[in-house]
Formats: structure tokens, sequence, C-alpha cells
């Protein structure tokens, strides 16, 4: 399949307090947004992707220029009427080159490779005309509604605010991705009007045109609604810069592991944990180095099975002061404690001194400092944090 590549980027950042900048370089985590949208669509391997600009021209054809993508060219949308016209200005570019033309938004981030080989081949294998990428959204205010027949037929897409109230009851959603036969992509923006309450000409009305001309088009629902979402308002960015971060998270946390109680004197806690309590003492730890003198006991069974460590300095006079706060640190159990550690330090978290290293239970730990400092800001605030590399049969029951 020869695959082209039309992108969305004429828009202005209104609601991004950017006014200087077009929404497409408006920055996600010091990077623009359509640069995540340009590196995923990359991996494609298209003939010729065309980016529509608009508002701010020059600093997208800047921002190309300085990347260097590959086999992209630049259209201009002046006036902007509508996102069929956007796409109708890439006809010198896309009308002769009998390719299916992916329609996609600048402002998309969290799109995935994964999701576009998908689409692609359900496009291919139910050859289609004409299919959309669609979502089932929790609240679907304000996107188009994928409209189907009574026999689940996809038959034309409806926007928000040309819906009536039962069109507007659907939350099968339009995302504003498209793949579609590039001659009949132009015969149909040919005969798009603007005859709507926006009075534009809206590129979801090629889907009605296309089936009434007598060819399949088709609607591929993502499982994934976040990958869909364009950046509409500072609060989308945040929201998205957030679920990036949980995306690229290369470890989980899986679960409390251990709790730590401080004291001058650990026999103390005997009456509570031990002979009220009844929780069973499995073991002892020592090491002058973390100063520490603890009882080690088990507290739950199973996979609730977490370690209770009663604890007192050798040297009360001596550093770290295992006693003070009480409450001494938790631990938490981590599928992959190396990648945790290089990235919460390359986001900013501090780590105490040692690193990566054997712990009391036999497994290889890492300490969240309680405090932050200039270099290293986020901490466990006032709790040290300890994490715990889990073994496999525990990865396996949690995961």
């Amino acid at each position: 399949m020869k695959l082209t590549i039309a992108i969305l980027a004429a828009g202005k950042g209104t609601r991004m307090n950017v006014p200087d900048l077009p929404k497409v370089l408006v920055p996600m985590n010091n990077k623009p947004l359509l640069s995540y949208v340009l590196e995923t669509i990359e991996q494609l391997n298209s003939f010729k992707t065309v980016v529509i600009l608009g508002h701010e021209k020059e600093k997208v054809k800047k921002f190309l220029n300085e990347n260097k993508f590959s086999n992209i060219e630049t259209v201009v949308q002046e006036p902007q009427l509508g996102t069929g016209h956007a796409v109708d200005q890439t006809s010198n570019e896309l009308i002769d080159s009998d390719s299916e033309v992916m329609i996609l938004c600048g402002d998309v981030p969290l799109l995935t490779l994964n999701t576009l080989n998908s689409f692609i081949n359900y496009h291919k294998e139910n050859e289609s005309a004409l299919t959309v990428l669609s979502a089932i959204a929790p609240n679907p205010t304000g996107y188009g509604r994928i409209i189907r027949d009574e026999s689940n037929n996809f038959i034309r897409i409806v926007e928000q605010k040309d819906a009536n109230e039962e069109e507007k009851s659907v939350n099968e959603i339009n995302s504003g991705t498209y793949l579609v036969k590039s001659n009949l992509l132009f015969s149909a923006l040919e005969r798009v009007n603007n005859t709507n309450a926006q009075g534009e000409y809206y590129l979801t009305d090629i889907v009605e045109i296309i089936k009434n001309d007598g060819y399949k088009v088709m609607a591929f629902s993502t499982s994934n609604i976040d990958e869909i979402q364009g950046i509409n308002s500072i609060e989308d960015l945040k929201i998205a810069e957030e679920k990036l971060k949980n995306t690229s998270r290369v470890f989980n946390i899986l679960g409390l592991q251990q709790i730590a109680i401080g004291s001058e004197d650990k026999s103390k806690h005997s009456t509570l944990w031990q002979n009220l309590f009844g929780l069973p003492k499995v073991g002892e730890y020592q090491s002058e180095f973390e100063n520490v003198n603890e009882d080690i006991l088990k507290l739950g069974k199973d996979i609730a099975e977490i370690e209770l460590d009663i604890m007192q300095p050798i040297d009360i006079n001596k550093k770290p002061a295992v006693h003070t706060p009480t409450l001494n640190h938790i631990g938490l159990w981590v599928d992959d404690i190396e990648s945790a550690y290089k990235y919460l330090e390359a986001n900013g978290v501090r780590f105490t001194p040692g690193g990566i290293r054997k712990g009391a239970s036999g497994h290889n730990v890492c300490f969240i400092h309680p405090k932050g400092n200039e270099d290293s800001p986020i901490s466990g605030e006032g709790v040290l944090i300890e994490l715990v590399q889990a073994p496999k049969e525990l990865i396996n029951k949690l995961k």
C-alpha cells in the first residue's frame, strides 16, 4: 500500500496562553506537540507527508527545516475555512499520488505507532475506501459522533453543533484521523459545502459523500481514547503531560513491601506487635554502616504479606538516626529497580547515597531521600521511601 499523509497544523493556540505560537508548536515536556506526531509517523515510511500551515506559518516552516523530517512538504491554508478546506489545499501534492491518504491532526501527541499500524491493517483487510479512527468516550461532548445504521454499519459523522438529541447521545466519537483513497478524497472534497452551524467546510462530510457514491466506509475503534485526544487548553496539556509520563515509565510499583518503625529501644514494641498482635519474628538484621539493629516481623499471608521492621540505632549518637521519626520508612515492591532508579533520578528525584544495593530482605533496594535539594527537588517529603526489587514470582502475581 502506498501511503501519503496530510497533517492539519494551521490552527491558533487561542486557549493555550501563547498567542505568538501556532498550536502545534506549543511545548509539551519541552517538545512541540507537532514533534510527537511527526516522530510517530516517520516510522510509517510514507511516500510523502504534507503539513498544512496557517497561523504563524513561518515558525512552523522553521521548525520543520531545523528538524529534517523525511519527505515533508508544506502547503498554506489562507483563509481558514474549515478542515475540509484545509485538506483540499494538499490537492496539488496528493491528487495524482494514487495512494491511501492518512489525514490526522498535529496536536495528538499521545497517538502511538501501534494504533496507527492497527488502523492501517484494518483499512487494508476490509478493503475499505475510507476508514475513520474512532473511540468510545465516557463523555463525548464536543466531539463529532460516529453514526451507524440499524445493522451497525458506519454511515456518517455528525459534528456536535449539528447533532440532534438522539445523535448527541452516541458515545462513539471521531478522532479526526482518516485513511482514504486519494482519488475519492479530492472528488468528495469538491462536493463539500458550508451549509452547517459553523459555516465551515467540514472534512467529516466526505464520509457520507463517498458512501453515497457506492464505496465502503468503515470506522475502526481504538481501545485507548487518551491517544486520540487533541490539546485545546492548558488543562488538556497538563493532563497529556501526566499521561505521557505514565506511558513512558518503564517500571511499575506493585504494592507495599514493608513498614519500618524506629525507636531508641526496639524491645518496647514487642508487647504490642508480637505479644498482642501476634506477629511472628522471622529474622534479625544489623549494619554498622546503616547504624541499625532491627527485628524483622511478618504481617499478613501470601500475596498480602509485608515485612515489619522494628529498628533501633546501634549508636544513638551517630547517623543515620533510625529511631527518628518513629515511622522511619515504607518499602514498595517494584518490578524493575534499575529502570525505576534511572527514570526517577532523571526526573529530579533525590536518592540517598549508595544507589542500588542489597537490603536486609536479601533483595536489591534503593532509598528515595526524605528531603529534596536544588539539583534533585523531588523527595519523599519527610518520608524515607525504600524501593525493593520484587522477585519474579511476586511480579507474576501482582502484575
